[in-house]
């Protein structure tokens, strides 16, 4: 028996895949809900909803108007499915868009080859950060924070020496 993608993920997504079409290079366009314009390449989904709302669609030709990334609500979170390869550009709001909805910080000008990930439970808020260039990296963060491995605060800006790492935990959102 033959399910249809994405399968057991259909619940969490509340989409269906119809069909899909490898295009490779080929470029199409999608729209986000703002009615911005993306290039996208690869692969289109054509999706059918079953829960979930589009926001964004294809543009032009063959998939005009038809779903192209779309959220789901499930439980106490969201599952986005992006049925294309878009331009980094998409992807970059499209991840902002997502943190901002979990109430998340985000950092827009990460230095090259500089990680963080943020972790919040019952004893506050953490920032792990780590420079994986050869090179030493400076960034802005939001809010104050204290240094646990330097011992010193860092509001608003860390220094990262080359292939450096920091724990800070938050001190206040300022």
């Amino acid at each position: 028996m033959r399910t249809m993608l994405p399968g057991r993920l259909a619940g969490l997504t509340g989409i269906r895949v119809e069909e899909y079409d490898a295009i490779g290079h080929d470029r199409h366009t999608l729209v986000d809900d703002r009615g911005r314009a993306y290039g996208c390449t690869q692969w289109c989904d054509i999706l059918r909803l079953e829960g979930a709302e589009a926001i964004a669609s294809y543009e032009g030709d063959f998939y005009d108007g038809t779903p192209a990334v779309t959220v789901h609500r499930y439980g106490q979170g969201r599952a986005y499915y992006v049925a294309t390869h878009p331009d980094e550009a998409y992807l970059r709001q499209l991840l902002l868009r997502a943190a901002a909805e979990q109430g998340m910080d985000a950092v827009t000008d990460l230095p090259e080859g500089v990680q963080l990930a943020q972790r919040t439970g019952e004893s506050g808020t953490y920032l792990f950060a780590l420079n994986l260039s050869r090179e030493p990296r400076e960034l802005r963060l939001p809010g104050s924070w204290e240094r646990l491995l330097g011992g010193e605060g860092a509001d608003g800006e860390l220094k990262l020496e080359p292939y450096g790492v920091e724990i800070l935990r938050r001190v206040s959102l300022d």
